[in-house]
């Protein structure tokens, strides 16, 4: 035990950061160039029902610790899905705490005026992102429960369509809970950690003074774990989860930070959160695709699927080359297959698709031949883009 605590020691300052900031590194990955121009206009609308969007985990709140009134007013992340906030709701929430306990309150406290709106009348769908998945899924578990003890009926939530959804879990927080929980390690160095966070993310560093990384200043990470994640809210849930998964190999050369991430992760993953978190799959085991004959890439060929998948969870779309915080921009950046397609749940799912045959003579060592199979217009529309307006019929 000792020996291993030793061992990671040297790890905590390199990984905390590079945890910490991913989302917002793999950003500068979508370039430059603006998208071509799109014939359907996204107005907060999916095949007419409206739009709440729960945004993913935020690193400042660890730091900072947002009041609700902070919390609530803030136009955090979405990308795509929030270009006009006049025409969406949000349920934002803090990762400064856990979700059993103050981010159910606060979810709650929005839901409560969501409902009074009428919002939700119509239906509504969820666009939930990274660790909004696990906040999401603890909502509808017991929101029925909750409305009704507040006066209110539950919100009308016909589907959700989930991108790269951490309610799974991940490697990193599994480290990161080992490392604060590991009593060889001294405080100093947990200090030093929360201290080098605060320099990356220009946080005044008097916030992180003697905080480190104690597992009671972790908030929702603790949340990430596999342990944490898949003990949390299990009881089946009748809403349909549509999946979209990314997954990307970072260059170690180019992305060097990614390709630290990548190593700890197993299985495919988009550089944060491996593919048996994303696409629903019933446990934590390696996988290297959401299914058993396509890879992230589009290629039909055996691989390595999850041998089951949570109750009303479906995998729709996976993506090549996106990292964990590109799938939500509105550029695209590699190849998008389908995995189901052509069914109902909660929202008509049918992809305009293609396939693409690639065959070689026998000496052309450097083409690799078969079928693959793609979402049409990968190459020129951003994957968010591509769920909007594939699934607005």
């Amino acid at each position: 035990m000792k020996k291993s605590c030793v061992l990671r020691k040297t790890l905590v300052v390199s990984i905390l950061t590079l945890f910490f900031v991913l989302p917002s590194a793999a950003v500068f990955a979508a370039g430059s160039e603006p998208p071509p121009p799109q014939e359907k206009v996204y107005d907060g609308k999916i095949a007419g029902h409206n739009v709440i969007y729960v945004h993913g985990f935020d690193i400042s709140d660890l730091a900072t610790k947002p009041s609700d009134e902070d919390i609530y007013n803030s136009d955090r992340l979405g990308g795509f899905w929030t270009e006009d906030e006049s025409k969406i709701r949000r349920m934002n929430w803090s990762a400064a705490h856990r979700v059993e306990g103050h981010i159910s309150e606060q979810i709650m406290h929005q839901a409560i005026e969501i409902a009074d709106e009428g919002f939700c009348d119509g239906g509504c769908v969820i666009v939930s992102e990274s660790t909004g998945d696990q906040v999401t899924r603890h909502f509808l578990a017991n929101q029925e429960r909750w409305m009704r003890n507040a006066g209110r009926e539950p919100l009308n939530i016909v589907a959700t369509i989930d991108f790269v959804g951490a309610g799974g879990g991940t490697e990193v927080a599994n480290l990161i809970t080992d490392l604060a929980n590991c009593c060889f390690i001294p405080q100093i160095l947990k200090d030093a950690a929360g201290f080098v966070v605060g320099m990356v993310l220009d946080f005044d560093i008097s916030d992180l003074s003697g905080s480190g990384i104690d597992p009671e200043n972790l908030g929702v990470v603790n949340d990430l774990t596999f342990c944490g994640a898949r003990n949390l809210a299990t009881a089946n849930n009748d809403v349909p989860r549509l999946r979209v998964s990314a997954g990307k190999f970072a260059n170690p050369i180019l992305e060097p930070h990614l390709a630290v991430i990548n190593a700890f992760l197993q299985g495919a993953d988009d550089t944060l959160i491996p593919a048996h978190s994303s696409c629903g799959a019933s446990s934590p085991d390696p996988i290297d695709s959401c299914s058993s004959c396509v890879t992230y890439q589009g290629k039909r060929t055996n691989v390595k699927g999850p041998a089951g998948l949570m109750m009303n969870h479906f995998p729709v779309l996976m993506a090549n080359n996106y990292g964990h915080g590109d799938v939500t921009n509105n550029n695209p950046l590699g190849e998008v297959t389908y995995v189901n397609n052509d069914f109902s749940a909660g929202l008509d799912v049918s992809f305009d698709t293609y396939t693409k045959q690639v065959t070689r003579n026998w000496w052309e060592l450097w083409i690799e031949d078969g079928t693959w199979q793609y979402v049409t217009d990968w190459d020129t529309k951003s994957l968010s883009r591509l769920v909007f307006e594939n699934l607005d019929e």
